[in-house]
């Protein structure tokens, strides 16, 4: 119990840097924007800012990254360059988020989608600070005397290309889906069809959540790859923290369960819907055709 305590207050001091940044900037704009204009423009944008804001304040403490932990850095940053311009361009374009719209009114309600957010965004963030405290680079020389330096990793092999061809189909599923659904809604087909059934939605119905997931997932197995000959990192399976919990909140809180009931209420007597729903899977969709979906 002693030992596992010491593991967890290791991991609390190694995150409290970014958590200071991540729930400052969060719990910063609920109370001088969101709570008092009830507004939710911004809630989107200052996830990906503190996102953003922590991975550069970790990474400027480093003269080097190992390979493996500059391709950890790089995939999480490059996720929230392209997310966060894409939620700040929607809300733009909408005006708001629907999922918030019966909490606006009530701002301690309101707290609660930040806290969601800056809790999340710490996940995400874990297997990028862990990579940059505990990686490869740290057995290099010149990160202090030999024999505290860690054994190196394993050289950059065909397992982690695998991985990272994993992390670009799940990117890519999210950003076609994400691009396909917009352009769907800008050309007024959500008006007239109301639902999107096509491209790779047509083999999955929240294609852009099983992509989040599945790059969250590999970006996840880089880290681990990266601090697991570290015998000073003990909690190297924190990273799994970004997959679990992205996978958690989009499948049983704020992603699916509340998008599938709006589906049903609006088009659930619709015999077209129906067959849509019996016929596509909720989230996890066939690789193969999704692929072929894609390349198409």
């Amino acid at each position: 119990h002693i030992e596992a305590m010491v593991k967890e207050l290791g991991l609390l001091a190694t995150l409290a840097p970014a958590a200071k940044v991540v729930f400052g900037m969060n719990y910063g704009c609920w109370l001088f924007h969101a709570a008092p204009y009830s507004s939710d423009r911004f809630y989107d944008t200052t996830g990906a800012l503190s996102f953003l804001v922590a991975v550069l304040q970790e990474v400027s403490a480093q003269r080097t990254l190992s390979p493996r932990t500059a391709a950890v850095v790089s995939a999480g940053v490059l996720w929230c360059l392209r997310l966060g311009s894409f939620l700040f361009d929607r809300i733009a374009r909408d005006g708001h988020d629907r999922r918030m719209n019966k909490m606006k009114g009530n701002p301690w309600l309101f707290l609660i989608p930040f806290t969601l957010q800056a809790v999340w965004t710490m996940s995400l963030l874990t297997p990028s600070i862990l990579a940059v405290r505990h990686g490869g680079h740290h057995a290099t020389p010149g990160h202090g005397p030999a024999a505290d330096r860690p054994p190196p990793p394993e050289p950059i092999g065909p397992i982690d290309y695998a991985i990272g061809a994993v992390w670009v189909f799940g990117f890519a599923l999210e950003v076609l889906a994400d691009r396909q659904k917009a352009a769907f809604a800008v050309a007024g087909l959500r008006e007239k069809q109301g639902f999107i059934s096509t491209g790779v939605w047509a083999h999955s119905r929240h294609p852009n959540y099983m992509g989040e997931i599945i790059l969250w997932a590999a970006t996840a197995l880089m880290a681990y790859r990266d601090i697991q000959s570290n015998p000073q990192c003990t909690v190297a399976s924190a990273v799994l923290a970004a997959p679990t919990l992205t996978y958690l909140l989009l499948n049983f809180v704020s992603g699916v369960p509340i998008l599938e009931a709006r589906a049903q209420n609006l088009w659930g007597a619709q015999q077209d819907f129906r067959r849509y729903v019996e016929s596509t899977p909720v989230l996890w969709g066939s690789p193969t055709a999704l692929l072929g979906e894609m390349l198409n």
